[in-house]
């Protein structure tokens, strides 16, 4: 273990390169593509890339890039262009083997505004949300972490490297060129850690701050040869001069024309001083086939039970003769029981091929069960092999790996190749910390004016734990039981308190309320609920609510018909407003302040602005957001539990209107449908003396519920009923110099994050009461999911199949033949509690058995059919 000891301590040090360990090569002719055609910029930035073969550092090709950036916003200005995995590929990049990115570039033009503009790497990771894989909106199911410098656009012409260190700087840290950070107002946050290896995209961008003069800046660069490079963990084993080693034991059986020859290789390897190179003959002449392996003894066993990952380098230089009937199988050999046992895994490469080197990832999974069945992705104990063994994958005791090539079948012909290997090194942390936290000790609740400020002492002897705050007007023993609702989830340590205001609809009312903290600590351990031990009764502040009416609707700038609705306040004076930046600038009331009116039928959803706003620019900008107008954000359900951070859709549906001058605009993520309403009989927007606008809308609920996606099966169902608790927020946009001057918002969350996270947007009521009152008729609703027997059956060729749903929710129901094929699709929306009927014509199928099944929440069932004709 002295020689690999050494060598990794040298292998970090030097920081050897990996030379084809790309993430990008810029070598494809394919910029335009690969980054997309249209770079986002604010107002008139510009960014045109090329590809380039006169300026280059590795390769043929490098990318040129001529960009321009406007300082357009009140903050500055920014540009940038943007990789995203394609969602059908269902692939994440995996950078968790690495300590840093490299990545080279040629300051060819630097910015004519010296010091005003820098480069930020962002890195967009998926980890904690499947929801980017589900056709969710792309930019707002991952989370944005940045590294920031301004080291390259003043740079001088000449070749240089930019070295991204790949640490987690932490969730609200400041960017900068020490790692990564997540600051909260780009993406979404889902688990607020850096998860290397479920990355699915990655930005370059430009960013300033207000230039002046212009507001703009240029130049031009060039980038090539993004790499990872150095090793976040001690790598296992480095191939270095492996084929003289004592312990690498080679064997092949079936047959004597098999043999495995080891050779080093020290003018083509993937790192260090050499790799080792393997002419492999296999002949599979015995009745279950035959192999040839090479095998490496750890001096000492190794402990990786904290990786999820292994990453070998291989790289196929002649191709395997006998295509289509040999396998690379990768074995792991543990000794965490008094018999070793050999674990098994196929490589994830093809020998049918020649390729350069790669990277291949090798899972740490394993299924207990014992099977031959080796396949990639997991690995199997075969049965029979380790007998005394314990049939644990002991990741804490690897003594060994092997390399086999396996023919599964007898054959005379023999099996060649030639294939190299370099550096096998762990990757991606696993927490081996199972240990709950314990309980929350000091938990208190204080009243204030409509708030209750709940207090406790953080859990001794953990760090960087979280804190969640419940509360309920019944004792909580389970967080996740009926009637308990979120204070404030994700509370950082040492913060210790969090203020809960109360709100209650329309009037001032009290309130009784339990109260339960539970710790998270670092590994994901929740620990047991800390509860008050008694109910604290104070006084909610009434705010105003959600009319359920139908409003007379003119669109003429009158607001009259508006007369019987309460309308909300947004003012900085009486604090029933906040600014959503540090940089936003309101000097009082008639700088800017709203009143804004909701109503909701079962046809419309009715929306009115009178807005004071003492100087009036709807449209001097682009970007609408960067004008004057008042964003919506609303949730169209009853919204109880767990807050949504991501849009809900189908039967729990969030939106996001602007209501810009020249049209009202749907800004929901993954919006099909962008313009809604245009100014006519729906649709008003236009300047009130002495100054300020006047915007009034109706917007059909049908508009909402079928035009959202394009996609069929991804309809919202939009249920009025009055008690209904839904999601809220404001964010008036004032544009007064020319540019945005502020963002004033009806949440304090909100942080210029509400078009991101729903979590951050607060709430009020649909009509006067507290809770959605159940009618007899809504309680006669069936109390169980089924799936009826189709009648008749047999048939020709319509049948009826009945089903009830328990609870609403979006429901399936597909028909398949004996293949699996899916020959129909009969229900595939959002569908509320009750019993149903489908008619099932299959005139143009063919006589057979058929299998109809169901999905509707957690109730998944399938059932027969005989179609006779």
């Amino acid at each position: 273990m002295k020689k690999l000891y050494t060598l990794s301590i040298f292998f970090i040090l030097v920081a050897a390169a990996y030379a084809q360990a790309k993430i990008y090569s810029f070598e494809d002719a394919k910029a335009t593509i690969y980054f997309g055609e249209k770079p986002y910029c604010t107002g008139t930035g510009s960014i045109t890339y090329s590809d380039d073969a006169t300026i280059k550092h590795d390769g043929s090709k490098s990318m040129k890039v001529d960009w321009v950036i406007n300082s357009s916003e009140s903050w500055g200005g920014s540009c940038g262009m943007e990789y995203k995995v394609p969602v059908a590929s269902k692939a994440y990049l995996d950078f968790s083997m690495a300590k840093n990115i490299s990545l080279w570039y040629y300051n060819a033009v630097a910015s004519d505004k010296n010091g005003a503009v820098q480069m930020r790497f962002k890195i967009h990771d998926a980890g904690g949300s499947s929801a980017y894989w589900n056709g969710a909106d792309r930019n707002a199911q991952c989370e944005d972490w940045y590294f920031q410098t301004a080291l390259i656009y003043d740079a001088t012409p000449g070749w240089k490297q930019l070295i991204i260190p790949l640490k987690d700087l932490g969730e609200g840290s400041p960017q900068n060129d020490l790692g990564l950070s997540l600051p909260g107002w780009s993406g979404t946050k889902n688990n607020g850690v850096l998860d290397l290896d479920k990355v699915i995209g990655y930005t370059i961008e430009w960013t300033s701050g207000v230039i002046g003069g212009d507001n703009l800046a240029k130049g031009t660069v060039y980038y090539d040869d993004m790499t990872l490079q150095g090793s976040q963990y001690t790598p296992l084993y480095l191939f270095e001069s492996s084929a003289d080693a004592k312990g690498d034991n080679m064997s092949w059986a079936a047959g004597n024309k098999g043999v495995i020859a080891l050779s080093n290789e020290t003018a083509d390897l993937f790192e260090g001083i050499s790799s080792l190179k393997l002419d492999y003959k296999v002949h599979a002449s015995e009745s279950w086939g035959g192999y040839g392996s090479f095998q490496v003894d750890f001096p000492s066993s190794v402990n990786i039970s904290s990786n999820q990952n292994l990453f070998l380098a291989v790289k196929n230089v002649n191709a395997n003769t006998l295509k289509g009937k040999v396998t690379v199988r990768f074995e792991l050999i543990d000794k965490g029981s008094d018999a070793a046992e050999t674990w098994y895994t196929l490589l994830d490469v093809d020998i049918d091929q020649t390729f350069g080197w790669t990277l291949v990832k090798i899972p740490l999974v394993a299924t207990e069960v014992q099977s031959w069945d080796v396949k990639k992705g997991i690995f199997v104990n075969p049965s029979g092999q380790s007998p005394g063994g314990n049939n644990k994958f002991d990741l804490n005791a690897i003594s060994g790996f092997k390399v086999e090539y396996s023919v599964g079948v007898q054959t005379n012909d023999l099996a060649e190749g030639t294939t190299m290997f370099d550096f096998l090194v762990p990757a991606g942390y696993q927490e081996t910390d199972k240990t709950a936290p314990v309980a929350v000790k000091g938990l208190t609740v204080s009243s204030g004016t409509f708030s209750n400020l709940v207090l406790w002492s953080d859990v001794p002897n953990e760090s960087n734990e979280k804190y969640d705050i419940y509360y309920s007007t019944k004792a909580i023993t389970d967080v996740k039981a009926a009637g308990v609702e979120v204070v404030k989830l994700g509370v950082l340590e040492n913060a210790q308190s969090i203020d809960h205001v109360l709100k209650a609809p329309k009037t001032d009312q009290n309130t009784t309320y339990y109260y339960v903290v539970v710790c998270t600590d670092k590994a994901g351990n929740v620990g047991p609920v800390s509860s008050t031990s008694a109910a604290t009764t104070n006084k909610a502040k009434g705010v105003p609510t959600v009319a359920i009416a139908t409003v007379n609707f003119k669109a003429d700038g009158n607001l009259n018909e508006w007369s019987a609705i309460t309308p909300m306040s947004l003012k900085l004076s009486d604090a029933t407003a906040f600014l959503a930046t540090p940089e936003s600038e309101v000097t009082n009331d008639a700088d800017l302040s709203v009143k804004a009116y909701i109503a909701i039928d079962k046809q419309f959803l009715y929306v009115a602005f009178d807005v004071d706003d003492d100087v009036v620019n709807p449209e001097v900008k682009t970007e609408t957001y960067l004008n004057d107008s008042p964003d919506l954000f609303i949730g169209l359900y009853d919204a109880h539990g767990m807050p949504h951070t991501g849009y809900g859709r189908g039967g729990t549906p969030d939106y996001h209107f602007r209501f810009n001058k020249a049209a009202l605009k749907n800004d929901s993520p993954n919006s099909a449908v962008v313009k809604l309403l245009e100014p006519g009989a729906n649709y008003y927007w236009d300047v009130k003396f002495p100054s300020g606008y006047i915007v009034e809308a109706k917007i059909p609920l049908a508009d909402l519920m079928n035009k959202r996606d394009a996609a069929a099966d991804a309809l919202d169902q939009i249920y009025v009923k009055e008690g209904f608790r839904i999601p809220i927020d404001f964010s008036v946009n004032d544009n007064d110099s020319g540019n945005r001057d502020a963002i004033m918002t009806y949440s304090n969350e909100n942080k210029d994050q509400s078009w991101a996270d729903v979590s951050r947007w607060t709430n009020t009521w649909l009509g006067d009461k507290w809770e959605a009152i159940t009618t007899t008729e809504e309680n006669a609703v069936p109390v169980k999911y089924s799936l009826d027997q189709n009648y008749p059956n047999p048939f020709n060729p319509s049948t009826t199949l009945k089903y009830s749903i328990m609870k609403p929710g979006f429901v399936s129901l597909k028909v398949y033949d004996v293949l699996g094929r899916e020959v129909a699709s009969l229900v595939n929306e959002f569908q509320n509690s009750g019993a149903y009927n489908i008619s099932f014509d299959a005139s143009r199928l063919s006589s057979g058995v058929y299998v109809y099944t169901i999905n509707a929440g957690e109730f998944v069932q399938s059932k027969k059919m005989l179609l006779i004709k």
